[in-house]
């Protein structure tokens, strides 16, 4: 497929570049398509993600740009090579998913007995976990979920867990919303991201601008049109759209 040609063609050019960019034959192998696509009519970007021993490596990524007729034109981003292949088996997950849970619950200001949490499902590399009532202020808005990741560092790769919690004050309502990679060695919080994000934009929309909260209209059409006012199903109404508002 096209698709497949794209991939092709940048592990390909992967490959020719592998002495600068300091990768390994196994390194190129084992690394992961999250997407490939031509943009409009013009190049095509292929962007791989890091994998060792089939579990990704946090935040490292490369990209190859390809023009229209596949010949390659760049490369960004880059992988961890700084650490020693033999030594990811004896890197083990010594933390549980749950207690990785647990610690970034509390580096929030929550407090979770890792006990509490039980598997409820498995999608793809995520596990979805149940949602208990912890002691505390804070309760779940939705479930947590985690997979395994290595962290670079200092010339390794740590093994470590990657969670994302979404959490409600049990008294003030209002949402937190974090991610995090938490050590599996010891349950050290090595990265945390506000996954919240505010922005002010103006949209123009089909509500009434007379209610308090602009009520969305019906239809573009208004609410004169539910129910339906003709006598029978089949009459021919005016159609005559609303005026929209600015929020």
């Amino acid at each position: 497929s096209e698709r497949e040609l794209l991939i092709a063609r940048a592990r390909e050019h992967l490959r020719d570049e592998a002495k600068p960019l300091q990768l390994s034959a196994k390194l190129i192998d084992d690394a992961q398509v999250f997407d490939a696509q031509y943009n409009g009519k013009g190049g095509a970007v292929v962007r791989f993600r890091q994998y060792a021993d089939g579990i990704e490596v946090f935040y490292r990524s490369l990209n190859v740009l390809l023009a229209r007729d596949n010949r390659p034109v760049a490369v960004s981003g880059y992988f961890a090579t700084d650490y020693n292949p033999n030594s990811l088996g004896a890197a083990g997950f010594a933390l549980s998913a749950p207690q990785a849970i647990a610690a970034a619950w509390g580096n929030l200001g929550g407090t979770l007995d890792a006990s509490l949490l039980s598997l409820k499902q498995t999608k793809g590399v995520w596990q979805l976990f149940s949602m208990p009532t912890p002691a505390g202020n804070y309760r779940f808005e939705r479930e947590p979920r985690v997979k395994k990741v290595w962290y670079p560092r200092a010339g390794a790769l740590e093994p470590a867990y990657f969670v994302e919690l979404f959490m409600q004050n049990k008294n003030r309502g209002g949402l937190l919303a974090h991610a995090f990679v938490v050590s599996a060695g010891n349950g050290r919080i090595l990265h945390r991201q506000n996954l919240k994000a505010d922005a002010a934009w103006t949209y123009r929309v089909f509500a009434d601008p007379a209610s308090s909260i602009l009520e969305p209209n019906d239809n573009p059409l208004g609410d004169g049109y539910t129910p339906f006012p003709g006598e029978l199903s089949t009459s021919k109404l005016p159609r005559i759209g609303v005026a929209t508002s600015l929020v």
